[in-house]
């Protein structure tokens, strides 16, 4: 089994993301990686953590914002190995906490807020996803942390070691592991400030996210009455269980905190060092009164990179002092490891609840689950392509004549159909115009004989319009090969899609439209769901009526063919109404760009004799000159349609042509009105 675990935590440095292999309740990481949040994101999440500058309209917003920033986070853990979403049993989430406030501090009642929506993740893996994990701990009267204790306990014990693992992200937390015991003996609890306040001031004074290995606190010295202050912490002090967030420790207690200590006038590396000790010293109040022996202390998190931290631990403990990285699991991967065992015991039915580390009455399964969709199975008795056609129910015992009439009688409809969607495709026509003048392109999506219909489109516009192989091209499940040969599955495989329009780098600029005859196509639906969700825009060219792919692009195009003259075979009225209107999108697109002049195609490309003489007889065409000069024009200015501006327009500078019609995005009727 393969699963994903997904952290982001109170130092909003981004999604930390693992893939965890599990087997008989082993978990072994194969890949860790951090996405990271930009300073704009992080600044958003952060006045969003407190009452004065929070607001509900961002709240609901950054809910599908951290949505979308974990599915990038997936996308990025998975790229360059050998999984796709389809080996992945479950995502696990732990979500980016808004506020804590297991105590009902305030007149409010017990409670927590995790963000970052699970349908997101669900909707474009189809993986099914386990998140929200601390709630049921808070309604069954727990703190809904820590969380860690369970997974770390099925890691970590001994039969020799009393191990703490101390985590210090934006929070500092401990789980106690007494040697040889059992999870009833786990004590787990929040110790205090872990990088919070460190990162805050190293921001303020020296303008850097955090103190890099902790060379700042080692440079200064510890400014006593401060730390005797903040040692009077009550939170710090306060008996487990515990849990607490930034609500604590918050940006209005630490610019209180400088105010106080006048620290304008204190020198910067001393109120680091003062800083960082106050974490320190944290930590060793609450081993020292809560905990008993200690064999082994194991750091973990960002904070387990700060050097001054490690030797100051190292200096007040009789203990070992290691970090993660030290004891095998890399320290920054270590809570996102965690949620994968939560997760794995929340899909077996158990508990994931420490009941001595979080306060909870009983041992609960924590957690929500946000389904993945079983294989969609398809009613071909619904779609009108599958019916049967009652005018060829006979078509088997007709002379060789009478069938061909008989599949002509039907193809005659096609024309009629694809005629009521002509306002559809007319507006999808302006959207793709539109994107061409913004650089952007024009995507078909299709499998099977959908897929070689949106390939010949593309192909064909290149020497007809002389437009580059970027501006027109199709993504064919299965590749190329695809195209002379079946691929088994292919047309099933969602995960194909993203992974060929990532390789093309599909862009907000752009505009995919998927073909697909019954409109179903896994492969085209998952195409234009990654599109819409990048913000590129998607059209479809379907043949059945109602499709869930008509539903889920921006502009539908459904040319309803109705039953075909052998049932189900989509290459016949289906294919010809698809072949049609792709025409009809590519042509009048190019149209609109300027590549015809009257009905002539000006930017054809000359690559054989046929092509040669066809554009020479353009420019005779258009212009009235004889052959010769128009052969001599097009070589001079390199093409049919500067040699067409350069007669009209009596132009003889070849400078002069090429700036007006760069001016004019190639447009030779504009450019002729910019002649003087």
């Amino acid at each position: 089994m393969i699963a994903i675990g997904l952290m982001s935590g109170t130092s909003l440095d981004g999604v930390d993301a693992a893939l965890v292999k599990i087997e008989n309740e082993q978990f072994e990481l194969l890949k860790f990686i951090t996405h990271p949040y930009s300073a704009e994101f992080k600044a958003k999440i952060m006045r969003n953590l407190h009452d004065s500058s929070a607001k509900l309209s961002e709240i609901c917003s950054l809910n599908f914002e951290l949505g979308y920033k974990f599915l990038d986070a997936i996308n990025e853990l998975l790229d360059g190995t050998n999984y796709n979403y389809s080996d992945i049993s479950f995502v696990a989430s732990h979500g980016q906490t808004i506020f804590h406030n297991p105590k009902g501090l305030g007149g409010n009642i017990p409670s927590t807020l995790q963000i970052g929506e699970a349908s997101v993740i669900t909707y474009h893996t189809n993986i099914q996803v386990v998140s929200d994990f601390r709630v049921m701990d808070i309604v069954a009267g727990g703190e809904g942390a820590p969380l860690v204790p369970m997974s770390e306990y099925m890691i970590y014990r001994s039969q020799e070691k009393s191990i703490v693992l101390q985590n210090l992200g934006g929070i500092g937390n401990l789980t106690y592991i007494p040697k040889n015991t059992s999870i009833d003996d786990v004590i787990a609890f929040d110790t205090g400030p872990g990088n919070v306040m460190i990162d805050y001031f190293t921001n303020k004074y020296f303008l850097k996210p955090y103190d890099d290995g902790g060379k700042i606190a080692l440079s200064g010295t510890v400014i006593e009455e401060v730390l005797e202050y903040l040692m009077e912490d009550e939170f710090v002090k306060r008996k487990p269980p515990k849990s607490t967030g930034r609500e604590q420790y918050t940006k209005e207690f630490m610019e209180e905190l400088a105010y106080k200590f006048n620290f304008l006038t204190r020198k910067k590396e001393d109120i680091i060092t003062t800083i960082t000790e106050f974490t320190v010293q944290s930590m060793l109040y609450n081993y020292k009164k809560y905990l008993e022996a200690i064999d082994l202390v194991i750091v973990n998190g960002g904070g387990s990179h700060n050097k001054y931290i490690l030797k100051r631990l190292k200096e007040e403990l009789n203990s070992e002092v290691i970090t993660g990285d030290e004891y095998g699991i890399p320290s920054d991967a270590k809570e996102a490891i965690a949620f994968v065992v939560l997760g794995y015991l929340t899909l077996n039915n158990r508990w994931g609840n420490v009941k001595s580390a979080t306060g909870a009455k009983r041992g609960v399964i924590l957690g929500k689950i946000t389904p993945k969709e079983e294989k969609m199975k398809v009613d071909l008795k619904k779609i009108g392509t599958e019916q049967r056609n009652p005018n060829t129910m006979d078509i088997d015992v007709l002379s060789t004549e009478e069938i061909l009439k008989k599949i002509n009688d039907e193809d005659k409809t096609v024309a009629y159909s694809v005629e009521k969607a002509i306002p559809n495709i007319s507006k999808l026509v302006d959207r793709i115009v539109e994107a061409f003048y913004e650089d952007g392109r024009l995507i078909y999506m299709g499998a099977g004989t959908s897929g070689r219909i949106g390939i010949i489109d593309a192909v064909e516009c290149r020497p007809t319009f002389g437009v580059s192989d970027e501006m027109v091209q199709c993504l064919m499940a299965g590749g190329e090969n695809a195209f002379i040969s079946a691929v088994e599955g292919a047309e099933d495989s969602r995960e194909m899609a993203v992974e060929d329009l990532k390789r093309i780098n599909l862009t907000s600029k752009d505009v995919v439209v998927g073909i697909a005859a019954s409109g179903r196509t896994p492969y085209v639906l998952a195409g234009v769901e990654y599109a819409k969700s990048i913000g590129a825009a998607t059209g479809c060219i379907t043949t059945a009526p109602n499709s869930p792919l008509a539903a889920a692009v921006d502009f539908p195009v459904e040319a309803v063919t109705g039953s075909e003259a052998l049932t189900g075979s989509t290459r016949m009225k289906s294919g010809t109404a698809q072949k049609m209107v792709t025409n009809m999108i590519s042509t009048t697109s190019m149209i609109k760009m300027g590549k015809v002049y009257s009905n002539l195609m000006i930017d054809v490309q000359a690559t054989n004799e046929k092509l040669v003489s066809r554009a020479r007889s353009i420019v005779v065409q258009i212009t009235g000159v004889s052959e010769e000069e128009a052969q001599a024009k097009i070589d001079k200015f390199g093409g049919v349609k500067p040699a067409l501006l350069a007669i009209m327009g009596e132009i003889d500078d070849v400078n002069e042509v090429n700036r007006l019609l760069a001016e004019t995005k190639g447009h030779l009727r504009n450019a002729l009105k910019l002649v003087k």
